[in-house]
Parts: C-alpha cells; sequence; structure tokens
C-alpha cells in the first residue's frame, strides 16, 4: 500500500506538484502593503457603475466601507428574500477568452488555452492607460493575497504542510508556462510584448487573478469566465448568495449570470458565498487568497493506493471497479470528525492476504465489498492499524512543532486577527489535529483488537452455530448435555 500526500488542484490549471527546486520567489516583509491588496470603496464604486453602464441589474447592492480596514464591500440595499435575484450580469460584462479575441492583441493570443488568454489580457488590461475593462482590472489588488506572493517569513510557517507541497506545484507550473512564453510568443513579439509588461511577476499577478476570480458554473477549463462585480462578493462558508447562469429566453439569446440569495439578507448585510464548497480551507486559501476563520474548514487530504504488483493485486482491482472505485483515492481526514468507513474499508481489502485471500474468490465476488464494512480477521484488522498509524506518524515528523505549540501561538496575541501568518498557523494545525485524530484512533484500535467480531465469527452466528456471546450453541450438546447423558445410560 502507498500512503501519501494529496496537493489541491484546480479546475483550470492542473499543475504537478514540484519535485525539484524547493525555493520559492517572494517578497520580503518590508515590500507588503496591506492597502495594496485589498479595494477602495472608491474604486469598487466606478466598477459598479460600470457594470451598471453595461446593463447589469444592480439596484439591490451598493457599495460600503468595511469596518475592519475601510475596505469596499457590497452589501444589501433592502431586504432580501431567499431565492431572490440579488444582481444580474449580462455577457456583456464578463470578461471571457472569447471577449480577449475582440481586442486589438487578441489574434495573437488565439492558439492558446483559454485560461492564458485571460491571463495575457489582463496583462495587456494592466499595462493599458485606458481601456474597455479598466474599472475591472482596477479593483485586482496589486498584491494578490495568495499564498504565491507572501514573504519568506510567512511561508517558513507553512513549512511541512500540504499547503506547502501545492505551492510548489503551482509556482513550479506557472514559472515553466512563463518560460515557454517568454522564449516563443514573447520573445517573437517584442514590440507587443514590452518586457516592462509581461514580466514574470506580471504574468504570476494575472494568473492568480484569473484562478481566484472562477467559480462555479463559470469555471469550465475549456471556457473560464470572469464576471466583473459578481467576483466582488466575499468568501464566507456560510454564506447568503450563490452564482446561477440563467440562459437567455426565446427572443433573447444572451445569457446573463445571476447572484441569487440563498437565504433572506438583511439590509446592509455583506454579500457573500462558499468559494470552496466541500474543499479544505489550505485549497480555498491557495486558490483565492482566503479563508473563513470563524467556521474552519480544516483537514488532510490522503491518498491511499493499492500497489498492482501485489498478490491479488487483479482481483482487488476487479472487485474495486465492481463499486466505481479505483486503485488510487483520496479520503479526507479532520480534526475530530469520525473515520471514514470507505476508507477503512479500502484498507481492509488493500491488506487482504493469507487465510483471508479466499474472500477474492469469484464465486464469493460480489460480497467482497460488503464484507470489507467490517473486520475481516484480527491479522488483517492489525495491519490496516498499523499501516495507517505509521503513515500519519511520519507526516507528523514533517511539521515544526507540536500541536499545543501551534495552540499557544494562536492564542498568544503574537499574530493579527485574519493576518496571513494566523491563516498559515491554522492550516498548519488543522492538518496536524487531522493526523493526530487518525493516529488516535488506530493506535486505540490496534490495543482493543480482541474485542472485535471477525468475519469468521460473525458467519458462523449467522448460522446459528455461536450465540450472541460468541460461544458454541454445542456446547449444552457436548457437555452435561443430551450427548453425554445419553452415552452414561448406556453405560449402565
Amino acid at each position: 500500500m502507498k500512503l501519501r500526500h494529496t496537493p489541491s488542484t484546480t479546475r483550470a490549471f492542473q499543475p504537478a506538484v514540484a519535485q525539484g527546486n524547493r525555493k520559492l520567489i517572494c517578497r520580503r516583509a518590508a515590500a507588503v502593503d496591506a492597502s495594496s491588496s485589498t479595494v477602495s470603496v472608491t474604486t469598487l464604486e466606478k466598477l459598479l457603475s460600470w457594470a451598471g453602464s453595461k446593463g447589469a441589474a444592480t439596484d439591490k447592492i451598493i457599495v460600503s466601507s468595511d469596518i475592519e480596514d475601510a475596505s469596499g464591500i457590497l452589501t444589501a440595499t433592502k431586504e432580501i428574500p431567499a431565492g431572490e435575484t440579488v444582481m444580474s450580469l449580462p455577457e456583456s460584462t464578463w470578461l471571457s477568452h472569447l471577449a480577449i479575441s475582440k481586442q486589438p492583441y487578441g489574434k495573437m493570443l488565439s492558439d492558446l488555452e483559454p485560461w492564458l488568454q485571460l491571463t495575457i489580457g489582463l496583462m495587456f488590461e494592466r499595462s493599458a492607460g485606458k481601456s474597455e475593462w479598466g474599472a475591472y482590472v482596477a479593483c485586482m489588488p496589486e498584491l494578490s493575497s495568495s499564498p504565491l506572493f507572501w514573504t519568506e517569513e510567512q511561508l517558513a510557517l507553512l513549512t511541512g504542510t500540504q499547503l506547502e507541497e501545492s505551492l510548489l506545484g503551482y509556482r513550479s507550473f506557472f514559472q515553466q508556462t512563463y518560460q515557454e512564453l517568454a522564449s516563443s510568443l514573447f520573445s517573437t513579439n517584442p514590440a507587443a510584448f514590452p518586457a516592462a509588461g509581461f514580466s514574470e511577476e506580471r504574468f504570476m499577478w494575472a494568473a492568480a487573478c484569473v484562478r481566484s476570480r472562477l467559480h462555479a458554473p463559470m469555471d469550465s477549463p475549456s471556457a473560464p469566465i470572469m464576471v466583473p462585480l459578481a467576483d466582488m462578493v466575499a468568501h464566507r462558508r456560510i454564506g447568503n448568495t450563490q452564482w446561477k447562469l440563467k440562459a437567455g429566453g426565446l427572443f433573447n439569446r444572451s445569457s446573463s449570470l445571476v447572484v441569487e440569495a440563498t437565504r433572506p439578507i438583511r439590509q446592509g448585510e455583506q454579500l457573500s458565498m462558499d468559494f470552496g464548497a466541500g474543499k479544505l480551507d489550505n485549497t480555498v486559501l491557495l486558490d483565492f487568497g482566503t479563508m473563513d476563520r470563524n467556521v474552519p474548514q480544516a483537514g488532510y487530504n490522503l491518498t491511499l493506493s493499492l500497489l498492482e504488483d501485489e498478490k491479488w493485486a487483479d482481483d482487488k482491482v476487479d472487485v474495486l471497479e465492481t463499486i466505481g472505485m479505483t486503485t488510487e483515492m483520496n479520503f479526507t481526514l479532520s480534526p475530530t470528525g469520525l473515520i471514514s468507513r470507505e476508507m477503512t474499508a479500502f484498507l481492509r481489502l488493500v491488506h487482504l492476504s493469507g487465510m483471508d485471500g479466499f474472500l477474492l474468490e469469484p464465486i464469493l465476488r460480489a460480497e467482497v465489498w460488503g464484507h470489507m464494512q467490517e473486520p475481516i480477521s484480527e491479522e488483517n484488522e492489525m495491519a490496516v492499524c498499523q499501516a495507517i498509524s505509521m503513515g500519519a506518524r511520519i507526516a507528523l515528523e514533517s511539521y515544526p512543532g507540536s500541536i499545543m505549540q501551534d495552540r499557544d501561538l494562536l492564542t498568544s496575541g503574537k499574530f493579527k486577527r485574519g493576518s496571513r501568518e494566523e491563516q498559515a498557523v491554522l492550516i498548519r494545525l488543522g492538518e496536524k489535529e487531522s493526523l493526530d485524530n487518525v493516529l488516535r484512533f488506530f493506535e486505540d484500535r490496534e490495543e482493543n483488537l480482541h474485542e472485535l467480531e471477525y468475519y469468521q465469527e460473525r458467519r458462523l452466528k449467522r448460522l446459528g452455530l455461536l450465540d450472541g456471546k460468541g460461544k458454541s450453541t454445542f456446547d449444552g450438546f457436548f457437555e452435561g448435555g443430551i450427548a453425554e447423558r445419553s452415552f452414561e445410560d448406556k453405560l449402565q
């Protein structure tokens, strides 16, 4: 069995985890200005006005000032019932690769992937003095909040985390992509792509902006679409809105992106939605540069694999295919949640060996996965416990400090609420606690293997050969029972 980290990926970008140089190009603390990663009220108001001029329905929203940092936020002008449209953005406001193709520079980008057309398009728009998308580009902070742009000191707090591993993959992917562009498209058209406006740093900024503003249902890899103003809605795990694509009617072929209320919204309440439903905080932070500290979704992404060269591998693969699973499966560990029954069943199948191998016989094939839901034998369950425990210990050793030290750090007052430093420690602590949770569960289980009920015992009970306490139902027949009395009678 193979047990390893699972780095996060995105739909539009599929970077591989970097295996070589682990050095990150990042900013030093002195270069970071908090105001450069937020949007001012005035700038957001200009975007609201621009969207209205393009036909957007925005009468239910207004730009307000955030209490904490005075940045611009979108709030409701009145109470909005659940299910009602909060704002509607027609196609004329969308920024897609099709919209990019209509720009003067569009033809030069036509052979690139859609997300790359958007990325380079943003670089063009940022370099231009005035442009059609100027109000939108102005709302994109000069300093992205993505961990891609954290300082060396901030990144050091992520040492050993899955977020760090994924971050390395992203950076390697973006750097390689930029180098390919620099040696082809940019170098052959220096007048169109001047170095100042098309540097690697500008490319990283644009790529991060594109990724952080793509949300379902507009995040298709083949046709990613950025929706100005709608993407200024804040991230909250318990949000009050959602995106919905509304197709044009019979006489109106133009579609619209509708921001719909998922619950009643109070007047003056900030608009929000969950950027990563079902995703962990480490993934959301990397993709969108934000996380909701009030409703944490901490965890650890675990990949378990069946080694295809082991004994009975073909039979096990057949079982997995029958139930729609593969030889490599991802499972999410949480700090306090129950251990996945599916994960434990997968491990039992992976470690099935020896005398337990008869369960893989063709005649029993249809029932195998059902048997995996409960302990098979003490040897099999011990192998499961030891494998997952060893993997968790090894993973925990890669983190600096202990769980208690991280908890103390968060309550020490050293980090500002919502700061990158606090985010890093929260991510690190969540991964540690998730691994510790699964480690404690399987260590405790291994100590109590003798108390579990295994396959043979369950089978004998179903046949009526064992009673509810696990004792043979023949005891009364052979010991002081009918058989013994009958034998004594014959002797007399």
